[in-house]
């Protein structure tokens, strides 16, 4: 004990009454024996250390809970910033692992997304976007969902929004109206 601590210790015993930590041997019914600190003060048991194998388990146990807490919350908040997306409730569990590819189109389609998502970056900092055209039924929703939901979870402050072309045209035309409040150029940039 060096001085300090000898000082401290005596400022307790002053304080408190007389501090003492005795090391006693314990036994654990799981992991046999072991040496045990006890604090007694004023002559009083006040605390024994746990076995320090039982300290580690339980330090893992809580690890692991906080770990499961910690992947709620973070699957709780992602599925917050989907619903903020807008996107159709079929297409929120949909990526481009589900993607099925059977022409040519849907398979070249599908490498322009995976690259589009790999050179975001590079795609937001020109202004770059991907335009998907074809007949219904071919993809093009699913596409554009997981596109979105890869990027969501790449980049915490990446907030997409879903809109359907007619609600776009829809809010445009509303402009038009007598008392509008904003013109066509601030609805598109609004949607976008």
């Amino acid at each position: 004990m060096n001085n300090t601590d000898s000082k401290n210790l005596k400022a307790v015993n002053t304080i408190l009454g007389k501090l003492e930590i005795r090391q006693v041997k314990m036994n654990c019914i799981l992991h046999g024996e072991y040496l045990a600190n006890q604090v007694w003060l004023g002559g009083k048991l006040k605390e024994i250390s746990e076995c320090p194998k039982c300290h580690e388990e339980h330090l893992a146990e809580r690890a692991i809970d906080e770990e499961k807490a910690r992947k709620q919350e973070e699957a709780k908040n992602r599925q917050a910033r989907i619903k903020e997306t807008r996107m159709p409730l079929e297409y929120q569990t949909k990526g481009f692992s589900t993607f099925i590819q059977d022409t040519e189109s849907q398979r070249e389609a599908f490498n322009m997304a995976k690259r589009f998502v790999n050179g975001w970056e590079k795609a937001k900092a020109g202004g770059y976007g991907l335009l998907f055209l074809g007949g219904c039924g071919t993809g093009k929703t699913h596409l554009a969902c997981a596109i979105m939901l890869e990027l969501l979870d790449r980049y915490a402050l990446f907030y997409p929004r879903y809109y359907k072309v007619s609600e776009i045209f829809s809010a445009v035309r509303s402009t038009y109206q007598t008392g509008a409040t904003t013109n066509e150029e601030e609805t598109i940039k609004e949607a976008l």
